[in-house]
């Protein structure tokens, strides 16, 4: 369970929903494919997020910052912490879906959304330089509530001279 912020009737929530999108159409049944992430290039057209997108059903995920791993030389990985300079807490771009299970209830998921990591994010994530799409806070109500073609706009990489990162213990 992570939190999230929605917009409903107008004004902002923060709800608890599992991490790992599960489609309407799957019943309640996470998939088998990881869900937590959904790329920014496929949020249009892969049927997992597709409906989500389509609905504008999207959410914030407020954090501190982040774990990233990087891979060595020898092929070892060490973890490195990730978070921003000016603000202690930010939120990144996300979906979100409810899926009905067979009692008649739902199952509220979400996914936060990558994009192509900027030159600190491709440093640290060199396996596979992605990183979280980070909002700039004046970006909220927009991502929240503005039509797709605005909010897809949003969905870049954070300035890597705003960020930090550091190796930490495994």
């Amino acid at each position: 369970q992570v939190p999230v912020v929605v917009q409903r009737e107008g004004k902002r929530e923060a709800l608890l929903m599992r991490w790992g999108l599960v489609p309407w159409w799957a019943r309640g049944v996470p998939l088998k494919a990881s869900t937590v992430n959904a790329t920014v290039e496929r949020l249009h057209n892969a049927p997992s997020y597709r409906d989500a997108w389509q609905r504008a059903q999207r959410c914030i995920l407020p954090m501190g910052g982040f774990y990233e791993p990087h891979l060595n030389e020898d092929g070892t990985r060490d973890p490195f912490f990730v978070r921003l300079t000016e603000r202690e807490v930010f939120g990144v771009a996300g979906l979100w879906e409810r899926s009905p299970l067979a009692e008649g209830s739902y199952l509220s998921s979400c996914t936060l959304i990558t994009v192509p990591a900027n030159t600190l994010l491709a440093a640290v994530h060199n396996e596979k330089p992605r990183m979280p799409a980070i909002l700039e806070e004046s970006a909220y109500r927009s991502w929240l509530c503005d039509p797709p073609q605005i909010a897809r706009a949003l969905l870049r990489p954070y300035p890597p001279d705003s960020m930090q990162a550091w190796k930490v213990s495994r």
